[in-house]
């Protein structure tokens, strides 16, 4: 890998990784801070409108946290992710937008998944997450395909990496070894970003227009 390339790279991986975190961390606060967060007691009350019981259990709060969450996160790492590569994503507000639509869209699916808790979805909350995710990557093919060929190869890059990130993050004993919440997660997100990364740098060496 060629000097100049190291600081992107790094740019790029602590931006997915902090990211990551930040979904995590406004999902789970938005769900269990309700007297610091209005969103709960907001879908708590679309969910007794619509006639449930237990909101805690109702796929829609569930969605509506792990959608906010992904949003924000999603945007926090598009931002870092522009900067460390800015010459080859267009315009910063495009790739921001498509970032946090991608993380939206994928954590929302996960959380969904798996509910009552996000941690015990197991592979059903990988895959679901997974799809969610290569599903919200279009929004950003359609601008790195002004920039190379082959753009479409980002569709299934994306899927390896929320794949990497999900699974390391929700398959593996992390408490084990990294008993802390907020790193798990950061390190679900450097995975990710690591390899979205190198499928990036393969795209705009092999097929850059």
């Amino acid at each position: 890998m060629p000097t100049r390339s190291i600081p992107r790279l790094l740019g790029w991986v602590s931006a997915t990784a902090l990211g990551w975190a930040v979904a995590w961390i406004v999902s789970l606060l938005a769900f269990f801070a309700a007297p610091f967060n209005p969103l709960p007691a907001v879908v708590a009350f679309l969910v007794y409108a619509m006639g449930s019981s237990d909101p805690s259990s109702s796929a829609l709060i569930w969605t509506a946290a792990g959608f906010g969450g992904g949003l924000i996160g999603g945007a926090v790492w598009g931002v870092g992710q522009y900067f460390a590569s800015r010459e080859r994503l267009g315009k910063a507000w495009q790739w921001v937008a498509a970032s946090s639509l991608q993380g939206a869209v994928a954590m929302g699916a996960a959380w969904t998944v798996g509910r009552p808790y996000p941690y015990e979805g197991g592979l059903a909350e990988v895959v679901a997450g997974v799809l969610a995710g290569t599903a919200g990557a279009v929004a950003q093919w359609l601008i790195l395909r002004r920039v190379v060929n082959h753009a479409v190869l980002w569709l299934p890059a994306s899927a390896l990496a929320w794949a990497a990130g999900l699974g390391v993050l929700l398959l593996a004993p992390l408490d084990w070894w990294v008993p802390n919440f907020g790193p798990r997660e950061a390190l679900g997100g450097a995975l990710a970003g690591l390899a979205s990364y190198i499928c990036l740098v393969t795209l705009i060496r092999r097929w850059r227009l």
